[in-house]
């Protein structure tokens, strides 16, 4: 039944903060270059948060291309996916 709760689900991409820098600083670990450059800052996805939820939109990929076509083949095509993430 329908009770007025409207519900958005995020699936953002890389997010620009220092939260990769510094696990790689706190493991020793290398993180693969291009993830936190790709990124979108935290106040444009917050604009991005807040205009899907007035808009009641279902769900909000933010996310780059590449994000956003392996979304799509891991619903349509999932052993090419798969296939394609082996051979990166």
């Amino acid at each position: 039944a329908n009770n007025g709760v409207a519900v958005t689900v995020v699936c953002p991409g890389y997010i620009k903060t220092g939260h990769s820098l510094n696990a790689v600083h706190s493991t020793n670990a290398g993180y693969p270059e291009g993830h936190t450059s790709k990124g979108v800052s935290p106040d444009v996805l917050a604009e991005e948060i807040l205009s899907a939820v007035a808009r009641r939109k279902p769900e909000l990929v933010s996310a780059a291309l590449d994000a956003k076509l392996a979304r799509l083949l891991r619903t349509l095509l999932p052993r090419l996916l798969f296939w394609v993430m082996r051979r990166r």
